[in-house]
């Protein structure tokens, strides 16, 4: 139900911008109750990557909203990259259309949407010589090469290039399989279907909330005691920078007496730092850093930061050696660096959270509202 809320009110923002085309791309910020949106409108040209890398970084949980016929392949692959590794959502939402170099940002998406009115089109890659559009092997070697760093098929390469320069492919429901491009839409049709869940994107930053009102605040700083689920390790040498890794909170965090992140509740950390283990003695290393625990689809922001010698960072007044006590040698097996399953681990939010309170018994996370402001 709030995704179809979100859904509408996408629609709403952006529905002046749909009505009024560009050439030149505009990448904006738009902010839709506590949901982030990037917005990519016009033709994609040089310079653009590094428009959006910088409002990427300063909004890393936005959905990527797409309004555009195409433009210069070198910089929208380089934006689905930042796309990919900050695993944002991307949107194509009813009366948009995301063609040509544009489908290839949108396919970059950690979550695919796509409203029942918008459309998806793919071509060929190609040059434009004297007016006249000649497909490059060259081009379509780059698609291909990313699109399998997406983890992609074949199948999606040769649909992604199949079509000729002046003619476009739509990707639709009926050729979903054929593509071996999987989305969803957005919101779901409301015959025959069930309600796409709200983890289809990450939802917005709304309130935890129970019944009765109490205001209060889930401060910056505050500790979440946090616990690996899955092991950390240098040995086989496959562990790499940009991993990321599961954890789960061994303790709840409380809030005059309500518990606000339950135990067990999910997280995620992100591995910064590898040095395999090598020659003359040098052992391996790892270091890690912990980004978010989600509670009911609303994701937390954490900070803190930890490596195989149990030094570590928190944030604020925390001090510097408190995140990670661990004893020496802790991670090492060997000359190899570990971790292993249910290791310790310290985060604190990185954000204040406002937080409703019931008097008595612990409250759900509920979502406000939806009230929209536009910032560029």
């Amino acid at each position: 139900m709030y995704l179809r809320i979100i859904a509408r009110g996408l629609v709403v923002a952006l529905a002046g911008a749909v009505a009024s085309p560009v050439t030149a791309a505009e990448i904006s910020h738009t902010r839709i109750a506590d949901l982030d949106v990037i917005s990519i409108r016009g033709d994609i040209e040089i310079g653009d990557a590094e428009k959006f890398r910088r409002l990427s970084v300063a909004y890393n949980d936005a959905v990527v909203s797409l309004d555009s016929a195409g433009g210069m392949l070198v910089p929208a692959l380089e934006i689905g990259k930042v796309i990919k590794i900050n695993e944002h959502a991307t949107v194509v939402i009813d009366g948009s259309t995301c063609a040509s170099a544009c489908a290839l940002i949108w396919v970059a998406g950690s979550k695919k949407l796509l409203s029942p009115q918008g459309r998806i089109g793919f071509h060929a890659s190609y040059e434009d010589q004297a007016g006249r559009k000649i497909e490059t092997g060259m081009g379509n070697a780059l698609i291909g090469h990313y699109l399998g760093s997406l983890n992609l098929p074949e199948k999606a390469v040769i649909f992604a290039t199949a079509a000729p320069p002046d003619k476009i492919l739509w990707l639709d429901a009926s050729s979903m399989s054929r593509s071996g491009i999987e989305f969803q839409q957005f919101p779901q049709p409301e015959a025959g279907r069930a309600a796409v869940s709200a983890s289809s994107v990450a939802l917005p930053k709304a309130p935890i909330a129970a019944p009765v009102t109490t205001n209060a605040i889930l401060r910056t700083g505050t500790e979440v005691p946090l616990r690996l689920s899955e092991e950390l390790t240098t040995k086989g040498k496959k562990l790499r920078i940009g991993h990321r890794f599961r954890l789960e909170t061994s303790a709840p965090v409380v809030v005059q007496g309500v518990t606000v992140i339950p135990v067990g509740s999910p997280a995620v950390g992100e591995v910064t730092d590898v040095r395999n283990k090598g020659g003359w003695g040098k052992s391996g290393r790892l270091a890690a850093r912990v980004l978010y625990v989600t509670v009911n689809g609303r994701q937390i922001r954490l900070t803190g930061a930890f490596d195989d010698k149990g030094v570590a960072g928190g944030v604020g007044a925390v001090a510097v050696s408190s995140l990670v006590f661990l004893p020496a040698g802790f991670f090492m097996t060997g000359t190899s660096a570990r971790v292993p399953i249910g290791a310790p681990v310290k985060g604190f939010v990185d954000e204040d959270v406002q937080l409703s309170l019931a008097a008595a018994a612990a409250a759900p996370m509920v979502v406000s509202a939806p009230a929209v402001t536009t910032s560029n």
